[in-house]
């Protein structure tokens, strides 16, 4: 199957995480600035093609209660800019507490904050997609990543 490719679009950086083949593990990937947004999306086109992706993964903030809040705006327009530029399913996913998780698990293994401060928005983006590997891949979403 072809991998996911995770998105936790920011104001001032976007971090990406990928899928394996087999739809079992999450792996940080990089960050990437938000501005100028042509350059981040031709950046994830590079991505798509460097990785085979088949599906992106875009976290969306619903905040508490599923509310709109500005973020969700923000993460949804940028959504409407990307489907028109690439040919691969895009699916929102809720990632409301991704950052704070990635860093409660940073400090878990001893580490701090500030040692990975440039890195956080890719561990925030492997902490949703770990999620939804592991609670919401189903036969729907592996017949849209067989390989063709």
């Amino acid at each position: 199957m072809k991998p996911i490719l995770a998105i936790d679009y920011g104001d001032k950086r976007t971090g990406f995480a990928k899928s394996d083949e087999l739809l079992l593990i999450a792996t940080p990937l990089e960050v990437f600035p938000t501005q100028p947004v042509d350059k981040l999306i031709n950046h994830i086109i590079d991505l798509i093609a460097e990785y085979d992706i088949g599906l992106i993964l875009l976290g969306v903030p619903y905040g508490t209660k599923t509310r709109i809040t500005p973020q969700t705006e923000k993460v949804l327009k940028f959504k409407e800019i990307l489907e028109k530029k690439i040919n691969i399913p895009i699916i929102e996913f809720d990632e409301v507490y991704s950052t704070k998780s990635a860093i409660d698990k940073i400090h878990q293994i001893g580490k701090k904050y500030h040692q990975i401060k440039n890195k956080i928005d890719s561990y925030a983006a492997a902490t949703f997609l770990q999620e939804f590997l592991d609670f919401h891949v189903n036969d729907q979403i592996k017949d849209l990543l067989k390989e063709e």
